[in-house]
């Protein structure tokens, strides 16, 4: 997440995606800002738990 300009999260059967997510910490990363200065904001942890949300979801769906 850190290096991407974009996130795709895919679903595993039958391989579609389900997210096509804008991210621009990889530019913020590459200009020179710290790696605490991209994290402390409340966007940051939005995403991160917002894609974890996803994967974890599928991977329910999937066992039931």
């Amino acid at each position: 997440m850190l290096l991407a300009s974009r996130v795709v999260v895919l679903a595993p059967n039958p391989g579609r995606i389900i997210a096509d997510i804008p991210a621009s910490f990889g530019r913020q990363l590459l200009g020179g800002k710290s790696l605490q200065d991209i994290k402390d904001p409340p966007e940051y942890r939005r995403l991160h738990d917002g894609l974890t949300g996803l994967i974890h979801a599928d991977a329910e769906e999937d066992a039931a």
